[in-house]
């Protein structure tokens, strides 16, 4: 039950925050921050529970939903997802109490979208069911389309359409491939069941496997995303609230990456390794596409985004290596990117404040003029570059090293891009922190005390996990072998 519990707190909390806004403003949002909490302490059990069983399985929940359909509410959780779980909640938490300066319209009903986001990326990671998987897929589309249109910037409207029709096409492709593969199940079993560890061992003929990852792929590429299909994601970056994108990099595009993992290795090993080569090219076609156009934006989170690009062009090219090394590079690699990145986003939102704009050439000289934001707007960037003591070396080196025994070339191309990630990122803090000062308006100088807190206990995380990745590597491994051992019978 305590899954059902942890799946359900979110909704319930995002309604109470609408509820309270009627009452008072305040309950609003101590009510979305005691939610976290709960969740937090939550997860932290089920963290307790991994270190204390030896199953892949950690905990299950499962009962009957459309009996008629063979759809259930099938809960899991296992290393991988327990994972993802601890770094949404993380998040999420500190997501809610960056809003708090920031929202000032509507605020009930922001809790509410930001909650409801919150609890459907948990349901993607806890559904064991297709249909299940996809209801939550399609769920926290809506949310986020809403935070966007309401809480955006300028052209928020087009935006938020753009993306939903992004977003929207992911989940067509998802359901067809979805629907597609029960079907071929009841031709075999004679059952109709959406079962995910009843699907894994479906016999597809190897045309039809090829067709169904390759719709999976396309599906969760959208969302990562990868070239050709990244289009959304510097536009909604940009126009997103300053601490908006916070939800959006830190939780929303990870769930892609999940589905590659689960999915596409799991349900379709044989035809994800013929594919390998080509995800790869992708990857590194993403790697110095985005590296190229991020040296070249003048507003930063646009530049962020592009950044993002970049970076999963390794993600993908990790996971399709499909070994364990790569694949433990590509956990770890989520954790700290998604946490680096995060921190990078509160950075510019905090810039923003105090300048009133995104725009780089209206920056410089910040350095020693804005307090302690330079400092670990520093600190941020050096670990987004993945020098040694952080998460990011960490997982960028598993990443390298795991694929360079069956793929030299592809690793050597790859490593390559890394170049191009550090002159656009000391190119950034250059243009930013150094040179002559542009602009004399600058207000509020000093971080809260709130604000060093955040930015303190994300640049804690990413070192933790960079000094002692045993912590990662303990929760994830046994599902990183099955995962490994499952793709491994068709080298």
């Amino acid at each position: 039950m305590i899954l059902l519990w942890f799946l359900l707190i979110p909704f319930i909390g995002g309604l109470l925050s609408l509820s309270l806004e009627k009452i008072n403003i305040k309950y609003t949002r101590i009510s979305a921050l005691i939610t976290m909490i709960i969740l937090l302490f939550l997860s932290i059990y089920l963290y307790y529970l991994n270190i204390n069983t030896n199953n892949i399985w950690i905990v299950k929940y499962r009962t009957i939903w459309i009996d008629r359909f063979g759809i259930y509410i099938n809960l899991a959780l296992d290393g991988i997802s327990l994972i993802m779980v601890l770094l949404t909640v993380v998040l999420g938490l500190l997501s809610v109490i960056c809003s708090f300066k920031e929202i000032n319209k509507c605020i009930g009903l922001f809790y509410f979208n930001l909650l409801w986001i919150i609890g459907s990326i948990i349901g993607v990671f806890l559904a064991m069911d297709l249909f299940l998987f996809l209801f939550f897929w399609e769920i926290m589309i809506f949310p986020m389309y809403f935070i966007i249109y309401m809480w955006g910037n300028a052209y928020k409207e087009k935006i938020a359409i753009k993306f939903f029709i992004y977003t929207q096409i992911s989940g067509l492709i998802l359901l067809i491939t979805i629907l597609t593969l029960v079907v071929s199940n009841y031709y075999v079993t004679g059952k109709v069941i959406f079962d995910y560890q009843s699907l894994v061992n479906t016999p597809i003929g190897d045309k039809l496997g090829f067709i169904l990852m390759l719709g999976f792929f396309i599906s969760f590429a959208i969302k990562l995303p990868i070239i050709p299909m990244h289009n959304w994601l510097p536009d909604v970056m940009a126009k997103t609230p300053k601490y908006g994108s916070l939800d959006l990099i830190g939780i929303l595009i990870k769930t892609a990456a999940y589905g590659l993992l689960r999915f596409n290795l799991c349900l379709f090993p044989k035809q994800s390794l013929l594919f390998a080569p080509y995800a790869m090219i992708l990857g590194i076609i993403s790697i110095y596409y985005g590296a190229i156009l991020a040296l070249s934006q003048i507003n930063i989170k646009r530049l962020m985004a592009y950044s993002s690009i970049s970076h999963m062009g390794y993600l993908l090219i990790a996971i399709f290596s499909s070994n364990i090394l790569s694949l433990q590079g590509a956990i770890m690699f989520v954790i700290s990117n998604t946490l680096s990145s995060a921190g990078l986003i509160i950075i510019s939102g905090l810039l923003y404040e105090r300048l009133n704009t995104f725009d780089i050439r209206f920056m410089g000289g910040l350095f020693g003029k804005l307090g302690a934001i330079p400092g670990f707007a520093l600190s941020l960037t050096i670990a987004s570059l993945g020098i040694p003591g952080t998460g990011n070396f960490i997982g960028e080196f598993l990443i390298l090293l795991g694929n360079f025994k069956l793929y030299p070339i592809i690793t050597i191309c790859s490593s390559l891009g890394l170049i191009l990630t550090a002159i656009y990122s000391l190119n950034l803090i250059h243009k930013v922190y150094y040179g002559k000062t542009k602009n004399k308006n600058i207000k509020n100088i000093f971080l809260t005390l709130s604000e060093v807190n955040i930015l303190s206990i994300i640049l804690l995380l990413i070192f933790i996990i960079g000094f002692y990745p045993q912590i990662i590597f303990d929760i994830s491994i046994k599902s990183i072998t099955k995962i490994a051992q499952t793709t491994m019978f068709f080298y």
